[in-house]
């Protein structure tokens, strides 16, 4: 059985529950600004507030919703995430893998959410202002994100370490094969890519990205 749900209510749906409702008279709301957000195991973001905005290339009567808004976006690309983004990767519950595309000779590189980690829930703070909390829903591949951002904090983002991960941000509705990877390491933190596959002639086997 299968049921289809259009994105604000989807969104209605997560908003009406504990903290997420902007009507709750918790008093965190008060001093903290909350972003409520479903992500699936490989990162992209299911529900999101910004994917009940419509198209602003519509006329301003129309309530459509262009798909560049709500398809392909990963939580490396959203820049209101980035701080639970950066933790995930630097704590290693969202990992970077590759896998060789052989007809196109380019490998692609996505992430991929470690379950064993993130199991229990995640409830973490990162810098002096953000807290978040990531809860798995039972029997699925998503889970429940909670993103908290002190309104009294003087700094708009965390300032992690140099070796830690910085995201950058990634072009809307364009699909990891149109992207091309500034950086192949583990924890560079950018949304899903491709880089080219070299081969070894002398080693007679593609050389994987370091």
């Amino acid at each position: 059985m299968g049921a289809d749900f259009t994105l604000d209510y989807a969104y209605h749906l997560l908003a009406r529950h504990g903290i997420c409702n902007s009507d709750s008279t918790d008093e965190t709301l008060e001093k903290s600004d909350i972003r409520c957000f479903v992500m699936d195991n490989s990162g992209f973001i299911v529900i999101h507030a910004d994917f009940r905005k419509p198209d602003s290339s519509c006329d301003n009567n129309s309530s459509h919703f262009s798909h560049k808004n709500v398809e392909n976006v990963h939580i490396t690309g959203k820049e209101d995430l980035f701080p639970v983004a950066e933790s995930l990767i630097r704590t290693g519950r969202l990992k970077r893998q590759a896998c060789l595309n052989f007809q196109v000779a380019k490998y692609q590189h996505y992430w991929q959410v470690d379950a064993a980690q993130v199991a229990r829930g995640v409830d973490e703070a990162v810098g002096a202002c953000h807290r978040y909390q990531l809860l798995p829903v039972d029997n699925s591949n998503v889970f429940v994100g909670i993103l908290h951002s002190r309104k009294d904090c003087s700094e708009s983002t965390p300032i992690p370490p140099a070796s830690d991960p910085t995201c950058l941000s990634c072009p809307r509705a364009s699909t990891a094969a149109a992207r091309h990877c500034t950086s192949t390491r583990p924890q560079a933190c950018e949304c899903p890519c491709v880089s080219p596959a070299n081969f070894g002639r002398c080693q007679n086997h593609y050389i994987r990205p370091e």
